[in-house]
Parts: C-alpha cells; structure tokens; sequence
C-alpha cells in the first residue's frame, strides 16, 4: 500500500491507474479546493497548473481513468462549457532512422579525419 498524500488539503481519492503505477484522481488543496491530480514516479502533480491545461482554458478538471500510455480522460469546464478532455503527455523517442543517420554521419566525420591526417603525413 503507497501512501499517496494530497495537493495541500486533507483528503484524496483515486479514480484511475494504469500498470505502470500511475494514478489520477481528486484531491482538496490548502484552500479546500478540490483539484485532479496525476501521481506519477513518487509525486503529485495538480493537474490544473499544467500550463497546457491553463493556456486552453480548463478549470474545474474531473480525471476519471489513464491508460497505459499515460493518456488522462475526464471532464471539466471550458469557455462555461462542461465538456470532455484526453490530456496525453508526449515525449519526443528518436525514430531507428535517427539513429542510423547520427551513426552514417559521424562514420564520415571519422572517415574525414583519418584521410585528412593521413594526407598530411
């Protein structure tokens, strides 16, 4: 059993996690607000102060399940609308094709090198 704690307040609850442990749910602030939340790699993060979130225009966020992509589905209020959201987190993985480009392109670099010191001897 993991303790998870809370956003500042004094209750939390879960209502969604994935099998690689990561947990989203509601949880009371300092103020007594109730906030969404997504505990991931040991911390709490409020979901209502993710920039992306704030910049759109989100508030009062209800997350209700993630996946095992880390993707968060829930409902909340936007534009005085209550409607539905998918938060999906990316992060940039370099395709194999990356990689065979950065190993062909220093390959050269070093096949340069060695030609130019040999010319020079």
């Amino acid at each position: 059993m993991t303790d998870l704690g809370t956003l500042g307040g004094d209750y939390s609850e879960v209502t969604g996690i994935n099998d690689s442990g990561e947990v989203v749910g509601q949880s009371t602030t300092a103020t007594g607000e109730m906030h969404s939340f997504i505990f991931s790699h040991g911390g709490m993060t409020d979901l209502s102060l993710l920039a992306p979130v704030v910049a759109a225009g989100w508030t009062d966020l209800f997350a209700s399940s993630i996946n095992n992509n880390g993707q968060i589905v829930g409902s909340g209020q936007r534009h005085g609308n209550h409607e539905a959201f998918l938060l999906s987190f990316t992060t940039a993985v370099p395709e194999p094709e990356t990689y065979l480009m950065l190993l062909s392109g220093l390959g050269l670099i070093g096949y340069l090198a060695r030609r130019r010191k040999e010319m020079a001897i």
